[in-house]
């Protein structure tokens, strides 16, 4: 999402975890996505990618102040680190041994009203899908609310539980 915010041209490749293609494994033999293969380099973290992109094309510089940086780098260490162990084990819980899908869930949902708490009318642009890095949260919460739809539409949007994501149900 970020690459298109940025209009940067790139191919994108559907790509079947449970048959990674050779040629993945051989530019990154982490085997994880995503994936942007440069020229010069191989970027396969997700928050890598978007500094990347921030970089190349400085398309948010003065959106935002410094505080406002602060929390959104703050934000991403979140969802990058606590979030997404806690959604891996929700989402594929039968990789995991002795993982309860469940306990993974309510922490997941547990960080979102957490964010969301800290979202004042003031800081509201840092949760915006098409401000800064929000593609990135936005990535996590949509496969978050994918894995189970029922759980996202009754726990979630129907409590109203997390009022500043949710343009991006």
């Amino acid at each position: 999402m970020a690459l298109h915010l940025a209009e940067i041209k790139c191919e994108i490749r559907e790509i079947r975890l449970s048959n990674k293609p050779e040629q993945m494994l051989e530019v990154s033999p982490k085997g994880t996505v995503p994936i942007l293969i440069l020229e010069d380099k191989v970027i396969d973290e997700s928050y890598d990618i978007v500094n990347w992109v921030i970089e190349e094309s400085n398309i948010f510089d003065g959106n935002l102040d410094s505080d406002q940086i602060d929390l959104t780098e703050s934000l991403i260490k979140k969802f990058d680190d606590e979030f997404k162990h806690h959604l891996d084990r929700y989402k594929y819980a039968t990789r995991y041994e002795n993982t309860d899908s469940d306990f993974h869930r309510a922490e997941c949902l547990k960080i979102l009203v957490g964010l969301d708490a800290t979202a004042s009318n003031d800081n509201r642009a840092v949760f915006a899908p098409e401000t800064f890095k929000g593609p990135m949260c936005f990535v996590f919460t949509a496969t978050y609310a994918s894995v189970s739809a029922r759980h996202w539409t009754l726990t979630v949007i129907a409590w109203c539980r997390i009022p500043h994501f949710m343009p991006w149900s």
